[in-house]
């Protein structure tokens, strides 16, 4: 699209010179031609233009420089260097797919998005306090288990009384 406006730009520049100046091939005869009307040019000139190919755009880079400066302690992003020592960083991008429909949902990512997987702490970094507060909470969540499938009436005062010594030991402890 880009070209064939040009094309017809440049197509338009010529005649407009060929109004002002005689052209190469109306000058170069001593005794004027008759054109037939058939080839007559409307703006005059009987001349025929020569169409140069348009280059090819260079092909887009998939890498950007970024310069950040600071103004007034504010980050500043340009494409040109700004200042003596300025910050610069690389940004990568891909491409469209040429003949892809249109899509307003988000690429997938190229990399993968899980979070790193950081080892757990090792066990003998636990003070005794915290491995008894441990072994509570372990029976306290086994009690609730075993209270939330259900019991009979004669161990519901013997699975509360549990409940109650497990959560107060909890509070002395101080967990």
């Amino acid at each position: 699209m880009h070209s064939i406006i040009d094309v017809r730009l440049h197509l338009a520049w010529l005649q407009a010179a060929c109004l002002w100046m005689p052209c190469a091939s109306t000058a170069a005869g001593s005794a004027p031609q008759a054109v037939p009307a058939a080839h007559a040019q409307p703006l005059g000139g009987g001349g025929s233009g020569v169409l140069e190919p348009v280059p090819p755009t260079a092909e887009p880079r998939q890498r950007r420089q970024v310069f950040v400066c600071r103004d007034a302690g504010t980050p500043v992003f340009t494409d040109r260097p700004c200042g003596p020592s300025p910050a610069i960083h690389e940004l990568r991008f891909s491409l469209p797919v040429s003949g892809r429909a249109v899509s307003l949902s988000p690429q997938p990512p190229a990399a993968s998005t899980r979070p790193r997987v950081l080892p757990a702490p090792a066990a003998d970094e636990a003070t005794p306090g915290q491995a008894r507060c441990a072994v509570l909470r372990e029976r306290l969540a086994a009690i609730d288990d075993q209270m939330r499938s259900g019991y009979s009436a004669r161990e519901a005062a013997r699975l509360w009384q549990r409940w109650r010594d497990v959560r107060a030991r909890l509070r002395a402890q101080h967990c």
